[in-house]
């Protein structure tokens, strides 16, 4: 199956956003996750309104990333980050 340039630019943007995701996941902690993930929502929330063929796979990644940080967090600022990535996961799809 062939995809449009539009598909394909997103289908990039979705892995560059998973891999900063990665990089946050393993390097921050606690209050950091919350700050963090915040700037990626906004990134993810722009890119959905830029790409709607993408805000599927976006949504996933975004409970993705919310579950790993939920069994990382041992603050409870982490535990808020991961509610706000649901909660927002929930509004893309």
């Amino acid at each position: 199956m062939n995809q449009t340039p539009e598909q394909t630019e997103a289908m990039q943007l979705v892995k560059e956003i998973e891999a900063v995701a990665q990089q946050i996941i393993e390097s921050a902690e606690g209050v950091l996750h919350e700050v963090y993930m915040a700037a990626l929502l906004e990134a993810m929330r722009a890119a959905a309104a830029t790409f709607p063929c993408c805000a599927p796979s976006l949504g996933e990644l975004m409970v993705k990333n919310g579950l790993q940080i939920l069994e990382q967090a041992r603050q409870p600022a982490a535990h808020q980050g991961v509610d706000l990535v649901v909660q927002e996961a929930a509004t893309i799809h």
